[in-house]
């Protein structure tokens, strides 16, 4: 039986960085360009100066998370893939996180309580 070496992502919060998980600057900036290029743009965003910020958000609750800032009025990007899993018994199309742990979300910092 293979074994397989899962390598841990790394995790940060906006505006933090947590000592025991380090940020590896190359893959964040490779994050951050995905993110500019594919998220949507709106001319009421560009008047006044919103803009995008990756939000570490608990595993697995990432669409939870941007169902509720949604709810809220913020305009959230969200990129899904579609993975085909397959179990013992069947096989299935789960919808899953492009960036697991990850919501984008367009907001004025400065207006944020």
């Amino acid at each position: 039986m293979d074994v397989k070496k899962i390598r841990h992502r790394p995790a940060a919060t906006v505006g933090t960085v947590r000592e025991s998980h380090q940020v590896d600057r190359r893959n964040w900036l490779a994050v951050v360009k995905v993110v500019q290029e594919l998220a949507p743009k709106s001319a009421e965003a560009e008047k006044t100066r919103d803009f995008w910020y990756a939000l570490y958000v608990r595993p697995r609750f990432e669409k939870l998370v941007h169902y509720q800032l949604a709810e809220k009025g913020y305009e959230t990007f969200f990129p899904t893939y579609v993975s085909r899993r397959k179990w013992s018994d069947r096989v299935k199309s789960l919808c899953l996180p492009l960036f697991p742990g990850y919501v984008f979300c367009r907001f004025d910092i400065r207006l944020v309580d």
